[in-house]
This record gives C-alpha cells, sequence and structure tokens, in this order.
C-alpha cells in the first residue's frame, strides 16, 4: 500500500494542512507533501507528460555490491502474497501504521475527511479473519532509493507503484542523498534514474512528523485546538474576519479568540511577532475559508494554525511518529531477482525469507492491551465503559494521550516509551499462545480458507483495503487471488 512521506529540512510542511480542507481536490493539493530533503516542492504542471515517459534501465554493475538484511512487515487482506510493487514497513514503521488505523473512527467523523479512502475501508477492516500482517526478511543491495507510493488498480487489484508528487523541476544530482550514491549508475545528462526511482530499494521515512516538535513551548490555548506551523504565514487576505479580542494580543490570545469562535466561524489563525512594515493593524489574522497549498509562504515572523475539530489529535499521531521514528519501504518489479540472477550485480531486492503470517486483529489487540495496560487509569475513568469501546472518543483520547504523553499537563506527563510499543508488535510475531503475546499463523495458501473469509466482503470492496497512501496505504500484487463477486 502506498504511504506519504514528508518535506524535511526546516522548510515549509504541509503534511497535516488536510484537516481543515472541505473537499478532496483541495486535500490532495495540500495533504500529500513532496519527498524533497532540503528544497520546498512543486508539483510540475508537466507531472501527467513526464511520469508516462519511460525512464531509460540501469545496466548491471560489473562487482557485486554490499547487500542488508532487513526485516519488514506488511498488512494486507489475506488474498495478497509476496512483496513485488508493494510498501512494507521496519516493526516501529507497522508499528504506527496500525496505532494510526485507531484514530478512524475519530478522523472519519470529521466531514472534511469522511470521503477518504480509509474512511470508506472502515467495514472492511472490521471483517473477521480478513486482513493479516505477514513478516518478511529482506535482501537489499545497500544504497536505498526513493520511496514509491504502491497501489492497486481499483478494477483489477493488480498493484503498480508511483511517485506521485515527486518534484520534477529537480533531478537526481541535485538531491544530496542521491548525487554521490548513484553517481555510478545514474547518468548526468538524463535528470530522472531508474535505479533510483524503479530498481533499489525504496526508504522513507513513516509520515505525518512536523516540526511542531521543536516548538515545546507553544502556548497550550493554540495546542489543545490546533495544528501549529512554525515559521509559515498566510499570505491570501481573502476571507479574514476580525478577531474577537481587540488591542495588541500575545499568540495564546489569537489562538483563544479563534477557539471561542468555533470550527465554523475560524478555519485558520496567523499570528506575526513582527507587524512593523507590513500594514498589519494587529499581530493577529483569523480567517474563515479553506485554503489551498498556495495561500501559504514561510515567514520566519509567523505561526500558523489549522483548527479543526481533528487537529489535535493529528498533531498527536505526528508526535507518535516521530517517538517511533518508524521507517517505510518500497519494492518494485524492476528490481526484483529472477531465478538465477545475482542480487547486488543483476539485481536490487530479493526475499530471503518469508516468516509468518498471522491475523491483524490479533497483533492491533496486543498493541491495544500494551496501552491500556500503560495508561489504565485514563481508560478505567472513561464513561458508560468507553474505555474498551475502540470506536469511543474517550478511547481514542485515552490511546493517543497515553501513547505521545501530555506535555502540557502539570506535571507533564510523558510518552508512553517507544520500545515497549514496538517490542508488543514484535512479539506478536512468535511462535506463541495468544495470552503470552503471540498470534496464530494463518494459512493463507489453503484456498478454501481464504474462499470463506474473502465471501464475507462486500460486492465490489475487494479492492479497498488498508491503505496509505497519504491517508493511506496499499500493500501486495504477488499471489493475489482475483475476488469473485
Amino acid at each position: 500500500m502506498g504511504r506519504s512521506n514528508r518535506l524535511m529540512g526546516g522548510v515549509l510542511t504541509w503534511s497535516l494542512l488536510l484537516g481543515a480542507l472541505s473537499t478532496l481536490e483541495q486535500a490532495v493539493a495540500v495533504r500529500i507533501p513532496s519527498r524533497s530533503f532540503s528544497t520546498q516542492s512543486k508539483i510540475s504542471k508537466d507531472f501527467p507528460t513526464l511520469f508516462r515517459q519511460p525512464l531509460p534501465r540501469t545496466q548491471g554493475t560489473a562487482e557485486v555490491q554490499k547487500t542488508v538484511n532487513v526485516t519488514v512487515y506488511r498488512i494486507t487482506p489475506l488474498n495478497y502474497t509476496g512483496m513485488t510493487n508493494m510498501d512494507t514497513g521496519d516493526a516501529a514503521g507497522d508499528a504506527f501504521f496500525g496505532l494510526y488505523e485507531l484514530t478512524f473512527p475519530i478522523l472519519c467523523a470529521d466531514p472534511a475527511l469522511k470521503q477518504l479512502i480509509n474512511c470508506e475501508n472502515v467495514p472492511i477492516l472490521n471483517i473477521p479473519g480478513y486482513n493479516v500482517y505477514t513478516e518478511f526478511l529482506l535482501e537489499a543491495v545497500d544504497r536505498f532509493g526513493e520511496y514509491m507510493e504502491c497501489n492497486p488498480n481499483p478494477n483489477t487489484g493488480i498493484f503498480a507503484c508511483a511517485n506521485l508528487y515527486e518534484r520534477y523541476e529537480s533531478c537526481w544530482y541535485d538531491d544530496k542523498r542521491w548525487n554521490t550514491t548513484f553517481a555510478d549508475l545514474c547518468d548526468r545528462n538524463q535528470c530522472h534514474c531508474h535505479v533510483i526511482n524503479y530498481e533499489a530499494v525504496g526508504k522513507g521515512p513513516t509520515p505525518f512528523k512536523d516540526d511542531h516538535h521543536d516548538h515545546p513551548k507553544d502556548p497550550p490555548q493554540c495546542s489543545s485546538q490546533s495544528q501549529i506551523y512554525h515559521n509559515v504565514c498566510i499570505q491570501d487576505q481573502k476571507g479574514k474576519v476580525e478577531p474577537s479580542w481587540t488591542g495588541i494580543m500575545t499568540e495564546a490570545d489569537c489562538c483563544q479568540s479563534c477557539n471561542d469562535m468555533g470550527f465554523d466561524e475560524c478555519k485558520y489563525w496567523s499570528y506575526r511577532d513582527d507587524i512593523s512594515d507590513q500594514g498589519f493593524k494587529t499581530p493577529c489574522h483569523i480567517y474563515n475559508m479553506n485554503l489551498t497549498r498556495d495561500d501559504f509562504a514561510n515567514d520566519p515572523n509567523c505561526n500558523t494554525g489549522s483548527h479543526t475539530a481533528t487537529s489535535q489529535l493529528f498533531s498527536q499521531i505526528g508526535d507518535l511518529s516521530s517517538n517511533l521514528n518508524g521507517t517505510w519501504y518500497s519494492t518494485e518489479k524492476d528490481g526484483l531477482c529472477e531465478k538465477g540472477q545475482t542480487i547486488g550485480k543483476d539485481c536490487w531486492w530479493r526475499i530471503a525469507e518469508t516468516k509468518r503470517t498471522v491475523n491483524a486483529t490479533c497483533v492491533n489487540n496486543h498493541l491495544i492491551d500494551n496501552v491500556h495496560q500503560y495508561g489504565e487509569p485514563c481508560f478505567t475513568a472513561c464513561p458508560s465503559h468507553q474505555g474498551t469501546n475502540i470506536s469511543s472518543t474517550c478511547f481514542v483520547k485515552c490511546l493517543m494521550d497515553t501513547l505521545v504523553g501530555q506535555p502540557y499537563a502539570e506535571p507533564p506527563v510523558p510518552p508512553m516509551p517507544a520500545a515497549t510499543i514496538v517490542k508488543a508488535f514484535q512479539n506478536a510475531f512468535l511462535d506463541k499462545p495468544e495470552k503470552d503475546g503471540g498470534c496464530p499463523s494463518v494459512p493463507v495458501h489453503d484456498e478454501a480458507y481464504v474462499a470463506e473469509i474473502l465471501a464475507q466482503v462486500p460486492e465490489g470492496q475487494g479492492f479497498k483495503i488498508p491503505a496509505r497512501h497519504y491517508h493511506h496505504r496499499h500493500h501486495g500484487n504477488e499471489g493475489h487471488f482475483k475476488i469473485q463477486a
């Protein structure tokens, strides 16, 4: 399944602006960031034409390259096997996704997000036995390329990978990740290099990380209801409304004013430390309109907040992504080692071992139990047994408050240790009883068993599977059994 990435290096990050947008078209324009590590990215108007042009294949190397073994995990419906044209994650990366899925009941209640594919998938995610995790040992050349989103054709279920939001105005040799690592394999007369995009195993960090982690002193009035973007300002003044406060305000006053107005009247706020020479009468500007990426600009004297019912939850998801510090991988057909080929010379990756395939619900339940034990007082305090109802607001709030802590509480509550979370995920793949943290194997090669589970899939929904392309990811292709209507 495709997984989104982020923009790094102190430039404008867009990964969480989607929460305040009301249409999917706007969401695509803002929510999906480039994977540039050093420059602000734009989506080229030439993207459709450029993407269709085949890149020249890279010739095999003269010497065998060094390889590494990486343990990776994949979550899919049980009728997909293998790793060809799909995305996987290390233990921290897929533990993050399993926990992120648990926030869907709240995220999908937001009208701005309900049309996203993961919200449409909620019934499918609850089909008993339909989704599985598989653990693999991946052998890969120790030169990792660009992480790609691998997603299925909605009609056939066949997967393909693409970097839909790559920054086409830059070339491979302008990116410090590639300009020396692949200098012996890529042609400087060609802007794009096939080996980086389609042959080498793609590698990237989990999404939703944002620069708010560098600003622990954000006023609680701001962090409680807004996703804060530091050193970013709204440059389009259309739709601005006057704040309910008067006089010179602090940033906390600006946020409180927005909170008082409510989500319908205040969708964004911007606060400037320095209003000289800007023509602003007040440091606080409040907006009640939906915005797109073009409405924002880098500004060292300004902070901006996206104010929606799910802003705080998205902020916590970003904290969880940073705390776990997981990695996602993409493995494409062009780099796969075929029979008789030598990895590191003729090809770029192979499955060294397919380990265990286990029920995804079992794995996620172990993650939940682990968090519940760590933050039991919060779950116990939920009214009307909401602490055990994974679809309830109180459960999701306790889940995220326990996972990422409460830095603004008195005294501050630290986050749950990342090692504790990852260990619970890894233990689920050990061959031991469920009561001891393990999960039973799923017979994915038993066609009768698979057919019985697939019969529970609603007609027309067979290929809507747990996904991570910006909000979602898709996996699988190899060994796919077509779902019959």
